[in-house]
């Protein structure tokens, strides 16, 4: 049966709970916020989301609910998509600081890049890095876990029930710990093969005083840099795929999704 003109005022209170959710979550994500994106094609995604998912929300919430009582509610529907979008934006964030790390240390980081996607600049080794864990990112269905994350949480915590607690406080601090440790694990092989190499070129200046190391290190460094980069990249898909699953798994942890 047709909604009336009538009943669609008393539905936009319940219906700006999920939006406001859903818009957390687009507003923080790294893929849907994105200042490449139109921000009007950006809301109106969020709104055709929660048009879709409102019929299916719609006996969880109170007939009697209004404007004014579904006001204080926005603020803890916009902290749970913020939360998990800031969840997504650490995920991404491991590759661009290993790709970081590892162009300071291989003298690749004195030319900086624009990156559109983050609206910031990153170096060119970072891109190739954040680029591979995005396409791991979709071979693992990471972009179906957070609709499917989203979508539990509205089972798990209901339209204004959200209550910021110790757990919620306690993601971030696990994401980062767990983002850093992956990051420092990719730039592993790097960083062991630049110090190999730093430690034969000192010995090689004190056996051939005459050598210019300076000049030639540098070129070493970066030859070597690309080199065990790109054999390291090529084995990293699981431990990519791994961190992908581990950061569903603490966010999932923390709202106490099924």
């Amino acid at each position: 049966m047709p909604w009336s003109s009538l009943t669609i005022p008393m539905l936009l209170p319940g219906y700006a709970l999920v939006l406001t959710r859903l818009g957390g979550l687009v507003l923080a994500a790294p893929m849907l916020g994105s200042d490449q994106i139109p921000r009007r094609l950006r809301a109106l995604f969020a709104a055709a989301m929660a048009l879709v998912l409102f019929p299916v929300l719609l006996p969880t919430i109170p007939a009697s609910l209004t404007l004014q009582a579904a006001l204080p509610g926005l603020a803890g529907e916009l902290m749970i998509g913020v939360l998990m979008g800031l969840g997504l934006q650490l995920l991404f964030n491991t590759a661009r600081l290993a790709g970081m790390v590892i162009g300071q240390q291989g003298g690749l980081s004195l030319a900086q890049s624009y990156d559109p996607l983050s609206n910031d600049q990153t170096t060119a080794l970072g891109q190739v890095y954040y680029l591979v864990l995005f396409f791991v990112f979709l071979l693992a269905g990471g972009h179906r876990a957070m609709v499917r994350s989203l979508l539990d949480s509205f089972q798990a915590v209901p339209l204004m029930s959200f209550t910021l607690g110790e757990g919620h406080l306690g993601l971030l601090l696990d994401l980062l710990r767990s983002s850093y440790l992956t990051a420092m694990r990719l730039a592993g092989p790097c960083l062991i093969a630049l110090l190999m190499a730093t430690l034969s070129m000192g010995f090689l200046s004190k056996t051939m005083p005459q050598l210019n190391i300076l000049s030639v290190g540098f070129m070493v460094r970066v030859l070597l840099v690309m080199g065990v980069a790109a054999v390291s990249l090529a084995a990293s898909g699981s431990l990519m795929a791994d961190h992908t699953y581990d950061t569903f798994v603490i966010i999932r942890n923390a709202f106490s999704l099924p």
